[in-house]
């Protein structure tokens, strides 16, 4: 499959996942006519105040949509497989998603500036110690590295500004490829390394580690091609930066012993990984 073939397949799944359930949405772009069809539970009231707080519009805006009741989007599926952990012990989370560090909270559409004007890009979520360091920050993807649009570069104001790739020096020669050339097809580059640059600032480099969750598609030529991307880029700014990537086929996996037999566990199998089903 191809990104369009591999975009609608994804898309395809999830009207399927609605028709069975008689969730009405929009046939045309997507959306769900209600929010709450759109998710395993109401938002925790502290996760619903974050993304009020965030700059994202996923829960819409006077007069725009709520992206977040599309059928695949992204932030619907990062709170419908972390949203449930608020509140809840967050041990057998964190050993899924590979986490040594023993931390306590957790807190979604996190942003940190950069030291440049404008306005940073929203963290999917961040799992930390009370708010610092250690901490495990998580940009999740969806169907956004098969979508045909450019995942955009960088202002030179990234690279006119004194210190601020300071001891990122490998992060800024990949800044600087990408934007003289760029070659990434579907990693969103830019965003990953304005992560790093804030998270830096705030946790210094030992502070923190980027977690790149990603949705995959066994027998994908493009989802092949974006795993390639990703340890392309991991490979150009380690050791400066801690990187790893996972699948959130593979955090399920790892999470299901923990809450197998639950509601949750039941509805994130049907709708985002049967074949967890076929395997077990």
């Amino acid at each position: 499959m191809d990104k369009a073939a591999t975009l609608e397949h994804i898309q395809k799944r999830q009207r399927q996942w609605a028709d069975g359930r008689g969730i009405q949405y929009n046939q045309a772009n997507g959306p769900v006519l209600n929010l709450a069809d759109n998710l395993f539970s109401a938002l925790n009231p502290a996760t619903a105040s974050e993304f009020k707080a965030a700059d994202g519009s996923e829960l819409g805006t006077a007069g725009s949509a709520t992206k977040m009741s599309s059928l695949h989007s992204s932030s619907a599926l990062v709170c419908n497989v972390f949203d449930y952990w608020r509140g809840r012990e967050l041990a057998p989370l964190l050993r899924a998603c590979g986490i040594q560090d023993s931390l306590d909270d957790l807190r979604f559409e996190q942003r940190f500036p950069t030291g440049l004007r404008g306005k940073p890009p929203n963290l999917d979520l961040l799992l930390s110690r009370n708010g610092k360091s250690p901490a495990t920050a998580i940009e999740g993807k969806f169907t956004e590295p098969f979508q045909p649009r450019d995942h955009g570069g960088f202002s030179f104001s990234y690279f006119r500004s004194k210190g601020l790739w300071a001891g990122l020096e490998r992060c800024r020669a990949l800044a600087e490829a990408v934007n003289a050339q760029p070659d990434f097809h579907y990693l969103g580059v830019a965003q990953l390394l304005k992560h790093v640059l804030g998270l830096h600032r705030k946790f210094t480099a030992d502070g923190f580690e980027l977690l790149y969750l990603w949705y995959d598609v066994p027998g994908s030529a493009a989802a092949n091609e974006h795993r390639s991307e990703v340890e392309r880029f991991s490979q150009a700014i380690s050791p400066e930066v801690r990187f790893r990537s996972m699948t959130y086929q593979a955090l399920f996996k790892s999470l299901v012993p923990c809450v197998q037999g639950t509601s949750y566990a039941a509805y994130l199998r049907s709708r985002y990984f049967p074949e967890a089903s076929r395997a077990s």
